[in-house]
């Protein structure tokens, strides 16, 4: 399936133009739409229930078609045909592969069938544990220690944290992962790990921000951590702390913060600071030039409406004859 590439314009956080081609948006974007009109937990109506699993479908066979070769797939056989996506690790939502287009499904299989055969020849077991057997996991596996010395090693808990964030046990890889960071503080891999299932997985970056407090000076100041908390500062609107994780850092990920700030600022009606916030964009990843492309055209769309009434004003005076007031507009 070949990438398709549309001309970006203003409309980004609208699914519906994303989904017409109206506009084009990038693969954290998209995700970040998927997840936005993602109905689960939520209290809505039937109506708008089904409406929004359509919108979040449609989403996800897009993302399929344009970014697969960076897509994942988690598949969950006690869970009839639930899948779960992930592009570089990052959680775009689970589906059902049943309800997929036929290319999107397609493609999904196939990667499913390739993802069997290699765990076969590798003498493993592809399929993922019964309720039952994740339960039985879950007591085997011991709870955050953190007013004393863990009961495992840092390896382990590691290695158990994201086995069980694999099989979408999030609340046990939350516990294990929090309790390897507590338990070794000044271990990079595992502040990493925790950090980036609260931002990427999680989608708590509240919580993520907090733990800075916490954080050794030496972690504190490492490129991978800081990167993380600017994204997770950024999707707080949080401009100011932000920045100040985001200092001399360059790469996807500074420049997906800086997005993200670029487009809050278009959303508060203040172009200066949203323009302030593309340049930064831009020379912090460059490469991204279809979102680029999309927030210039929304700061351009927002200056249009902001001197619209002026213009109109102006005309009127005009026409009323009125000049020495037109002019002072």
């Amino acid at each position: 399936m070949a990438k398709k590439q549309k001309r970006h314009q203003a409309g980004t956080s609208d699914p519906e133009r994303v989904l017409a081609g109206a506009v084009g948006v990038g693969p954290h974007e998209l995700i970040d739409l998927i997840h936005r009109v993602n109905p689960t937990g939520r209290e809505l109506s039937a109506p708008e229930t089904a409406a929004r699993y359509r919108q979040k479908r449609a989403l996800q066979n897009q993302l399929i078609a344009r970014f697969h070769e960076q897509l994942q797939v988690r598949a969950d056989p006690a869970r009839g045909d639930v899948i779960t996506l992930l592009y570089q690790g990052r959680d775009a939502c689970h589906t059902l592969l049943s309800e997929l287009d036929p290319d999107a499904r397609a493609w999904a299989q196939g990667y499913l069938d390739r993802q069997s055969l290699e765990a076969r020849d590798d003498g493993e077991t592809p399929s993922a544990p019964t309720p039952a057997k994740r339960r039985q996991q879950s007591e085997t596996v011991s709870r955050p220690v953190l007013a004393g010395p863990s009961s495992h090693s840092l390896d382990e808990l590691l290695e158990q944290g994201m086995r069980a964030a694999d099989r979408y046990d999030f609340e046990t890889a939350r516990d294990l992962l929090r309790e390897a960071a507590e338990t070794h503080p000044r271990n990079l891999a595992a502040a990493c790990a925790y950090v980036r299932l609260l931002v990427d997985t999680l989608g708590d970056n509240s919580t993520a921000l907090a733990l800075d407090q916490g954080l050794p000076k030496t972690l504190a100041s490492e490129p991978e951590i800081r990167e993380l908390l600017g994204v997770a500062a950024a999707r707080e609107a949080r401009p100011e702390l932000a920045e100040s994780y985001l200092r001399r850092l360059r790469g996807e990920r500074a420049g997906e913060a800086y997005r993200t700030l670029c487009a809050h600022a278009i959303e508060l009606g203040d172009p200066a600071q949203a323009q302030k916030f593309l340049d930064q964009a831009r020379e912090r990843d460059p490469d991204s030039e279809y979102e680029l492309q999309d927030l210039s055209e929304r700061i351009a769309v927002l200056l249009q409406g902001l001197r619209q009434p002026l213009e109109e004003q102006f005309e009127r005076l005009f026409a009323a004859g009125d000049l020495e007031q037109a002019e002072r507009q």
